[in-house]
């Protein structure tokens, strides 16, 4: 079962990530539990600790404050040192102190933050997103959809019918959420891992996987699962469809757009680097050009 003390720590485990979050207050975490049942801890030492005080009308206070970059809703980002970022924005304000090059620990967090559990969830992905690409993943702007692939092997060598995923990344108006939906109610068949995030890493054996995330707003996902990845697909929407093969050096400087992370030190980026790198190494990617209509199934070959 997920460990939860009501109201002063929850802990949860997403794509080899252990999370700790913890408040001093009795319901500085209420309202996060919901999807987090279905990611339970594993008992390992926690790779992210956030700390969270919620302070009631602190958003509208930040307002009245012209000296509060009008960012919303990314974050302002402060080096405060070799190895802090401090982030702001107009319902949250804090800081993340990092392991540091070379080091091992977790990533820790305090913020202040306002009574909505979106303003403490926007901490916690972010906390994700950094934490991450030390494990050899990311957190990417992306949609996801999973088909039945091909005949895959199987455990023993035999082989058997699974499950795999088409990521879309793209930036904002892109059509990552239009093409997830639009594919995913098109027949049975397919189904949708995201519509706005999701985390890739590769199992121990080095298979990519899209996970699921926890997050808010992830109503009717299949939480808690993670399929191996079939493909990667850069967003453009066209009159047409066409999917587009690219290199590899161009899928890195793509892939690198819509990576999810606040970076303000060395090690941070080269995690993030490295990690990208042997993603576009491993998967197939291209450049998907498409109209607002399933025949897009046809260009994918998942028809």
């Amino acid at each position: 079962m997920i460990t939860i003390v009501p109201d002063v720590e929850i802990k949860f485990h997403v794509a080899g990530l252990e999370v700790l979050l913890r408040s001093q207050q009795p319901d500085g975490l209420a309202g996060l539990t919901g999807f987090y049942r279905h990611y339970p801890g594993s008992g390992r030492q926690p790779g992210l600790i956030v700390d969270i005080e919620r302070i009631g009308g602190f958003a509208h206070s930040r307002a009245a404050d012209n000296s509060i970059e009008p960012d919303y809703p990314a974050f302002h980002r402060t080096a405060l040192g070799p190895d802090r970022i401090g982030l702001s924005r107009l319902d949250a304000e804090g800081e993340f102190t990092l392991p540091g090059a070379g080091a091992t620990g977790p990533v820790c967090g305090r913020f202040c933050v306002n009574e909505s559990a979106n303003s403490v969830e926007a901490v916690v992905r972010i906390g994700t997103s950094i934490a991450m690409p030390r494990l050899g993943g990311l957190v990417l702007h992306a949609s996801a959809i999973t088909a039945i692939s091909p005949r895959l092997p199987g455990p023993g060598g035999d082989e058997k019918p699974a499950r795999q995923a088409f990521v879309f990344a793209g930036v904002s108006g892109a059509g990552k959420s239009t093409i997830a939906a639009m594919i995913a109610e098109s027949s049975p068949r397919f189904g949708k891992v995201s519509d706005e995030l999701v985390i890739v890493r590769p199992d121990r054996q080095g298979r990519w996987k899209a996970h699921v995330t926890p997050f808010i707003g992830g109503d009717g996902l299949p939480h808690g699962a993670c399929y191996p990845i079939a493909a990667v697909h850069f967003l453009e929407q066209a009159n047409d469809h066409r999917r587009i093969s690219i290199s590899r050096s161009a899928a890195l400087r793509e892939l690198l757009r819509h990576v999810l992370v606040y970076v303000c030190e060395t090690d941070t980026a080269s995690h993030v680097l490295q990690t990208a790198s042997e993603l576009v190494g491993a998967v197939d990617c291209h450049r998907l050009q498409f109209a607002k209509n399933p025949g897009v199934l046809e260009v994918l070959g998942i028809t």
